[in-house]
């Protein structure tokens, strides 16, 4: 990103239009887990803009045992028990 920020005086407002934080993101410090974690926090809080929530969301859903057709046996029994 040094090599970036050299060449491209636009870098800051490029990187805000992908939701990428360069001062507290981990960018500088090349800590993926940060960036990670700040990103999808960052994703997480623009989509609660745009997508009214609803009471169902709140519920969560019930695990479709059906949707696992490719897993193993044993995988599929460990997922049950639970």
């Amino acid at each position: 990103m040094r090599a970036f920020a050299d060449k491209n005086p636009k870098l800051r407002e490029t990187m805000a239009g992908h939701l990428v934080d360069l001062d507290d993101g981990g960018i500088w410090e090349d800590d993926y887990e940060r960036f990670l974690e700040k990103r999808c926090d960052t994703i997480a809080k623009e989509l609660a803009k745009r997508v009214p929530s609803r009471d169902v969301d709140d519920r969560g859903q019930a695990l479709a045992l059906d949707d696992f057709e490719e897993m193993e046996v044993s995988e599929r029994e460990a997922v049950e028990s639970v």
